[in-house]
Order: C-alpha cells, then sequence, then structure tokens
C-alpha cells in the first residue's frame, strides 16, 4: 500500500514510524469521520483527511461497544471528477487477507471486467448493507499511478473521431445483443474482430504499436486492481502535498470512452503532460460506487 503514497506527495520508505506518524495524523487531523454499526456490535469507522484539494489518506478500523478504536487498515486516494453510470451489474467482495472491499464490473466499451478497490467502504456498508451484486451505480475510477510517460497522439482528425464515435456505439449495441444470445450479433462481433486482427497484423509490420492502438487498459502484474493504460489527456492540474510540499500531477484521461483521473508523483513521470497528449504507465485502480441519482 506505502508503494503508492507517492502517487500523491508521500515519498518515504513506509517504515513502521513513518506509517504509524501517517496514521496518527489522519486520525487527529480527519475532515470527516463516517461510520456504521455492525451487526456483530460496535462500528466501523472511516477517518478521512485531505492532505491537497483532490487527495489525501483514508484509515478505517472498528469501534468496539466501550468507545475504543481498533485500527485495520488505511490507503491513500485520489478524487473522481467525472463517472460513468454503469448500467451493467457490479458485483462487490470482501478481500480474503482483510477487511477491504474489491469490486467488479463489466464494460463492454473495452470488452473486460475492471476490478478495482473500493473506496467508499462505510457508505457501501450504510447504504447497501453490504449487497454483493448492485445494479445501475455511478462508477468513479481512479488510478495511482507509480510510474508513468507522455506520448505524443495518434494522427487523428476530427471527421475520425465522429467515425469512432458511432463505430463504439454500433459495437456496444452488439455486445448487449451477444449478451442476450442473439447469433448474428456474436457472429458480427467475431468478423469485427478477425478484420482488426488482419489490419494490425499488415499496420503492425511497418509502425509502432502505440501509433495503431490510440488508448488501451489490460492488467499489469499479479494484484487483479493493477493495470497499465494508455489514454487521452482531456485536463491537468498540478497539486502540492499540505505536508511534504511535494508536486504531483492530477491528470484527467480517458481511456476508450471511459473517463479516469490519474494520480502521479512529478518525479515519477516522463514528459511533459498537456491536453491532447496521451498518458502511459502502471496504476492502482480505485473507485467510489454511487448512486446517480444521489
Amino acid at each position: 500500500m506505502h508503494s503508492f503514497l507517492k502517487s500523491i506527495g508521500y515519498t518515504c520508505k513506509g517504515t513502521p514510524t513513518e506509517l504509524e506518524e501517517l496514521i496518527k495524523n489522519t486520525l487527529l487531523k480527519a475532515d470527516y469521520k463516517k461510520e456504521v454499526a455492525l451487526e456483530r456490535g460496535g462500528k466501523m469507522v472511516e477517518y478521512i483527511r485531505f492532505t491537497s484539494e483532490d487527495s489525501g489518506i483514508i484509515v478505517v478500523g472498528e469501534e468496539d461497544e466501550e468507545g475504543r478504536y481498533h485500527y485495520k487498515y488505511y490507503f491513500p486516494f485520489g478524487v473522481g471528477r467525472a463517472g460513468i453510470n454503469n448500467e451493467e451489474e457490479v458485483f462487490v467482495n470482501k478481500k480474503v487477507d482483510s477487511d477491504a472491499y474489491m469490486a467488479m464490473c463489466d464494460d463492454s466499451r473495452i470488452g473486460i471486467s475492471l476490478i478495482f478497490y473500493v473506496v467508499n467502504v462505510v457508505d457501501f456498508m450504510r447504504i447497501y448493507k453490504g449487497e454483493k451484486c448492485l445494479e445501475n451505480k455511478s462508477v468513479q475510477f481512479v488510478g495511482l499511478a507509480d510510474t508513468g510517460k507522455i506520448i505524443l497522439p495518434t494522427q487523428v482528425y476530427v471527421e475520425d473521431r465522429e467515425k469512432q464515435k458511432k463505430e463504439i456505439k454500433k459495437k456496444n449495441k452488439l455486445v448487449a445483443e451477444a449478451k442476450k444470445g442473439n447469433p448474428e450479433a456474436i457472429e458480427n462481433l467475431t468478423l469485427d474482430d478477425i478484420t482488426r486482427y488482419a489490419i494490425v497484423s499488415q499496420r503492425i509490420m511497418k509502425e509502432d504499436i502505440l501509433s495503431i492502438v490510440e488508448t488501451s487498459i489490460v492488467p499489469y502484474g499479479s494484484e487483479s486492481d493493477m493495470y497499465k493504460i494508455t489514454g487521452n489527456i482531456e485536463d491537468v492540474r498540478k497539486e502540492e502535498n499540505a505536508d511534504t510540499k511535494e508536486a504531483f500531477w492530477h491528470l484527467t484521461v480517458r481511456v476508450d470512452e471511459i473517463p479516469m483521473d490519474i494520480y502521479i508523483n512529478s518525479n515519477d513521470l516522463m514528459g511533459e503532460p498537456l491536453v491532447g497528449r496521451r498518458f502511459r504507465g502502471n496504476i492502482w485502480l480505485q473507485a467510489e460506487v454511487t448512486d446517480p441519482k444521489g
């Protein structure tokens, strides 16, 4: 967990003393406190402290019936400014080795199931009563990056963008029909994949893969919520950690049609981030699951 502290401006070795001080400051200087009663007695309590405009530390623990607080775990977080209203089901499960929660949702735009770390655990327990399957929820994706670089955009003109949007809508409809068992939709998707593979196979002989594939997201490493992404930068902000005064970047990136907020330490980013360029790097995917109706 401590390896992603640097993403929000805490460059440290993660020694017990450093982490103890970090947790202590979060508990004493928390901006928000959330709690929910547990069936076995006591409360689950979440302390939230912002150390910049859009990021900070969350400490989660339990308060027993005598009012004593027992620390469980902590994690750095970032705020997701742009969410998506997911029409598919979101499955939430408690991690085997801790009290943290992981979630998974399907997204037809990228063709894979995204697995992410749930940020708002107390809200999930209080509002959804720990229900494992949620429908029609808003998901705000955030990526804490350990390394990354800025690359130039592909040569795509405005008319090509409009064509891409139409193709994505068409594909989404086909995927929805294929999930229902429509054989014609399955056949069309298969033919599209074969055609795309043939085109890429020809171009890859003379071009770099990053000049062909505009955006991408693929699992990375042994952890299920780690990904390597390539996305178009839509907004750039530079923030500063209130404790360490370290600078870090807050980028709004679009991967296919999915918006993500990426946080990365200035020392870990190669190149200058500008709107229109692309970000490529390894991220730990987090998300807040909320009700789009408020």
